[in-house]
Formats: structure tokens, sequence, C-alpha cells
């Protein structure tokens, strides 16, 4: 009689089946979550990005005693920033030509889509953030043209809105409805 020592080794075809059905299924439920976290991240990130220009815009104008600018607008569906000193040393003036701000030299590109709530003219009497490109600016004295900012990645919605106090307060669009975010 021939006694056969060799132990089963490996995994059957089946068995290979159910792990890789089984990698398939967790796949399907946690892709889209990722994706998803993933956009979020970017508009936070965005948000963040034009918080910080704004803080320095605020400081900067009373530090050189020149109005700066924040200027939008869209090229090749990208939303771009750009800072700018106003060469008017009208403190009371908002719009005209610009220089270079000596920090920002470049344009800050954005990987969501803005729109303001200001526009060219620096005028933002409409309460609609419909403006794909605008002026907002920061006054020598603290002040602001006024306007906002909505910032959207997907189905992740913020908003930035800039009193003529130059404060502002963001607010995040949950559950339909805009709620205070920090």
């Amino acid at each position: 009689m021939i006694h056969n020592d060799l132990k089963k080794n490996g995994f059957s075809l089946l068995e290979l089946l159910v792990v890789v059905a089984l990698i398939g299924l967790i796949a399907l439920f946690t892709v889209p979550n990722i994706n998803s976290w993933s956009d979020a991240r970017k508009a936070e990130k965005d948000l963040s990005e034009i918080i910080k220009l704004i803080d320095y815009a605020v400081s900067s104008s009373k530090s050189y005693g020149k109005t700066i600018v924040i200027k939008n607008s869209r090229s090749n569906n990208k939303s771009i920033l750009n800072l700018s000193q106003l060469t008017s040393n009208d403190p009371s003036a908002c719009t005209g030509s610009t220089t270079s701000d000596p920090v920002y030299t470049n344009n800050i590109i954005l990987n969501s889509q803005i729109k303001s709530k200001h526009n060219s003219q620096a005028n933002s009497s409409n309460s609609s953030f419909n403006n794909s490109s605008g002026w907002l600016c920061f006054k020598q004295d603290g002040t602001s043209s006024g306007g906002g900012f909505e910032i959207e990645n997907s189905s992740n919605k913020f908003r930035l809105n800039i009193w003529q106090t130059g404060f502002y307060e963001s607010t995040k669009f949950i559950n339909n409805q805009w709620k205070e975010y920090n």
C-alpha cells in the first residue's frame, strides 16, 4: 500500500474567487467615499488660501499705505487669484491701474470653482455669488470694498462673506442650509 504524505498546500480556485469578490465589494463602497473626502479637502484648502490672502491684504494695506486688490478670474477652466497694489494714493479709490504686490508676485491657481459677490468695479451691491471675475479692495484704513467668494468643488460648497469693515465670515453648505464654518 502506497501512502501519500503530501499535504495540501495553497488555496483552491474557489477560495481565491471569494477573496477577490470581497475585495471588490469593499472597494465598491470605499472608493467613492475617498473621492468625496479628497474633494472636500481641496475645497477647504482653497478656502484657507483665500483667507490667507485676505489676512495678508488687510495687514499689507495698512503697512504699505496702499490699497491692496485681490482679483479673481477664470482661465482654461481654472480659478485664478492675483494680488496687486493700486498705484493711486487716493485712499477712497478702489479701481484703476495696479502694480504687482512685492510678496505675491505670481497668480494663485485654485482647484475649486470660485465665484465672487463683487464685480470687476469692486461693487458688491448684488447679494448673489454669480461673478466669475471681480476686484476686492482692502484700503489703508482697514476697510474693504466688501463682497465675498463662493468656493465649490463637487458637492462641497463654502462661502466667505467680506464686509466693508474688513471682517469676514465663512460658512459651509450642509443639509440645504448655510452654517457657520471655522
